[in-house]
């Protein structure tokens, strides 16, 4: 299994931290805009197609999708926080990897840190991205 990228973003889209692994065959000129197109594909997902579908009671909704190039995961906490994990298109579903991110990396370190100023970037973090490189690793 290949992970491409790892996206966190807040309740209002905002992206908190984003990292390739892998590097990328076509270059993006501006990390931001590749951003706002994960995050309004998520949007249109969840809000207008997972609620057409009308997904039974309990069911987690939306989780994954794969295309022929990659497989998007998804998990939103309920505080409202996005994970987005890209992987090749023939990964098993990762759901409780980026659960456990969340939970056990994310809330660790920047929801329990008292220095860590919320709803800012993860991205100047350097120990978070050691610890999500060293989990992630271990699950391939």
């Amino acid at each position: 299994m290949i992970v491409y990228s790892l996206h966190i973003f807040d309740r209002a889209g905002v992206t908190l931290y984003h990292n390739d692994f892998e590097p990328k065959k076509k270059k993006v000129k501006d990390q931001a805009e590749e951003d706002k197109l994960i995050y309004g594909l998520l949007f249109s997902l969840q809000k207008d197609f997972c609620q057409k579908m009308a997904l039974s009671e309990g069911s987690e909704g939306f989780q994954s999708f794969r295309t022929n190039a990659y497989r998007l995961h998804y998990y939103e906490s309920l505080t409202g926080i996005k994970f987005v994990l890209m992987t090749d298109a023939a990964a098993p579903l990762m759901r409780e990897t980026l659960r456990y991110i969340y939970s056990n990396i994310y809330v660790e370190m920047a929801v329990k840190n008292p220095i860590f100023e919320h709803n800012r970037s993860l991205m100047d973090y350097d120990k978070f991205t050691a610890e999500v490189k060293k989990y992630l690793s271990k699950q391939r």
